[in-house]
């Protein structure tokens, strides 16, 4: 197993991400990452959909899991309340991943039991 993280402070998206992929390549090697985790600061929040696509343009075709944050943390360095966006990628060799979405509104109510 290999393990990389990056965090940008760009402001620009695709300079963020470009940044990110950049540097976790460079500590992973060639090989495509098996499970990547994104997050990016409400700065970016009307582009948000376009993450995946550019993610998967550049690192290929990888498990993603993302949201978005107030802070991110990557690399050793945490930006909050800024333009940020970080990643951390791994490769995992021998492991099975199995993908899943859930929306907010699948999810119990905060204030709700554990048995919710």
């Amino acid at each position: 197993m290999k393990w990389a993280s990056a965090v940008s402070a760009e402001q620009n998206l695709e300079g963020a991400i470009e940044e990110c992929v950049s540097s976790v390549r460079q500590n992973l090697g060639d090989v495509i990452p098996d499970l990547v985790v994104a997050f990016a600061s409400g700065h970016f929040a009307a582009r948000y959909e376009e993450v995946p696509t550019m993610l998967k343009d550049r690192l290929g075709p990888t498990m993603l899991f993302g949201c978005s944050a107030g802070g991110v943390i990557g690399g050793g360095r945490e930006l909050e309340q800024s333009h940020g966006f970080s990643l951390t990628a791994a490769h995992l060799p021998g492991v099975d991943l199995v993908p899943f979405h859930l929306e907010g509104d699948e999810l119990p109510d905060l204030d709700a039991g554990p048995d919710a």
